[in-house]
């Protein structure tokens, strides 16, 4: 998620590093909403989800390298 009017990491910065990501053969997930450099309160059920979401991805990759 990236604010399309964020001054701390302008819009440009973010795309190319998502860019570099995908060329590097990296998932990327990017979404942009009117705003600067913050989580709105109305996206934050999404955000927390997808966090959720890959925490749980990571435990399930470090329970089958334990075994």
């Amino acid at each position: 998620f990236h604010g399309s009017e964020d001054e701390l990491v302008p819009p440009f910065e973010a795309e190319a590093t998502r860019d570099l990501l995908v060329a590097n053969g990296y998932q990327v997930t990017y979404k942009t909403f009117q705003g600067g450099h913050q989580v709105p309160a109305n996206l934050l059920d999404e955000v927390t989800e997808w966090i959720g979401a890959r925490a749980q991805a990571d435990e399930g990759q470090e329970g089958s390298a334990e075994q």
